[in-house]
């Protein structure tokens, strides 16, 4: 009685979900019936909070991430070339924040990502400064994370979010 599948999830062990769409020839001739996911991509941070809850709440999108705390750029960028959606997803890559001492390293893993996409729809947010223990380092980080943003403004323009300017603004 009209029931189709429109995806599945898979809940990892450390409680992250990814949900996979599934695609039928007759989407392409109904278009309203086609629900783009948020997928994200990143370090602790992107598992922080809410994020997502609200990713998906105001935009009526179902919104997942995978997160893997305490990993550089590198490690992330090969778990989505293994597990990413490159077809049907609206992708969300925040990476960067645990190795922001090789910021050509977290451009080139960014580049990378977004050439794996079949797409257009993508936003890559920055790291940003955190709450480290002393002036020295949180002169360093502003420093670092000025010179990342830079780049990837100029690279990924409209698709890229500022996270320090936005948070201050």
């Amino acid at each position: 009685h009209n029931v189709f599948l429109s995806g599945f999830e898979v809940y990892g062990s450390n409680g992250s979900k990814r949900y996979y769409p599934y695609r039928k020839e007759k989407e392409f001739h109904q278009p309203n019936m086609i629900k783009r996911y948020i997928q994200g991509f990143g370090d602790s941070l992107i598992g922080r909070g809410e994020i997502f809850v609200t990713l998906q709440e105001k935009t009526g999108h179902p919104a997942t991430y995978l997160t893997y705390g305490g990993r550089g750029s590198s490690f992330i960028r090969d778990r989505f070339e293994e597990n990413g959606n490159f077809d049907n997803a609206i992708n969300v890559f925040w990476v960067g924040q645990n190795n922001t001492d090789e910021p050509d390293t977290i451009i080139e893993d960014l580049k990378h990502m977004v050439r794996l996409l079949n797409h257009n729809r993508f936003v890559v947010l920055t790291p940003f400064v955190g709450a480290p223990s002393s002036l020295e380092i949180v002169t360093e980080r502003v420093e670092r994370n000025a010179v990342i943003s830079e780049k990837i403004q100029s690279i990924f323009g409209n698709h890229s979010v500022v996270l320090n300017a936005a948070i201050v603004n």
